[in-house]
């Protein structure tokens, strides 16, 4: 089973799916994802589409095989993982890579990231704006400092999300995020304050710049 022969059209609407491909394609940073990218970006929001579908379907209208091939691939990937899929140019229908944490998160490249203390959306992107003359699309990492203890003597961050800002939106001027809402949640098109305020245990954002745009 291909990504391609997923058409989820009876029980779950496509509308949420056309409006996210509708959305992103709107956004600055869409025309700076090379095909293949834009191919796999609409490919994870259509598998998530048919996940849902394949939550209340019957063995008649999906077979159990297809079923459990959709639950799989969904299930594969993380969010740290999908962004460095995109970035690679990797299908979501492949195996998955462990990330290389030093390359991936750009703690190789420090003097190429933008580190901020939590703040609202409107001033992290007057920021990233400073820095890059084309910012969109940029990858972020959000961390949290995890206090020392009895068993960790020294305080450390961990990473707690990633995800692929997009930029503005010419539909509505909002800023917009792609991302893999953990691993049990949906590939989504979200408003970058909407996912803020869902991570909001996080104490800093890393932005750099997306990896293998044109």
């Amino acid at each position: 089973m291909t990504i391609d022969s997923i058409r989820p059209e009876r029980k779950v609407s496509r509308e949420p799916f056309e409006r996210d491909m509708n959305v992103a394609a709107s956004c600055e940073g869409w025309a700076q994802l090379t095909f293949r990218q834009q191919k796999i970006m609409h490919d994870s929001l259509l598998l998530s589409r048919a996940h849902a579908l394949a939550q209340i379907a019957s063995p008649e209208e999906i077979p159990a095989h297809a079923i459990a091939e959709i639950k799989r691939l969904h299930g594969l990937w993380w969010c740290h993982a999908a962004v460095q899929a995109l970035e690679q140019e990797e299908a979501i229908d492949f195996q998955k890579k462990d990330i290389d944490s030093e390359t991936f998160f750009g703690q190789d490249e420090i003097k190429e990231t933008i580190l901020l203390r939590w703040s609202d959306p409107d001033y992290m992107e007057s920021r990233i704006r400073e820095r890059w003359l084309d910012p969109f699309p940029c990858a972020g990492h959000l961390r949290r400092l995890i206090p020392a203890d009895e068993h960790v003597p020294e305080p450390w961050y961990r990473h707690e999300h990633s995800f692929v800002l997009l930029g503005r939106s010419r539909m509505n001027s909002e800023l917009y995020v792609w991302e893999k809402n953990c691993t049990d949640g949906d590939f989504q098109i979200v408003p970058l304050s909407t996912m803020l305020e869902r991570e909001s245990d996080s104490t800093e954002v890393i932005f750099r710049k997306f990896r293998n745009t044109k």
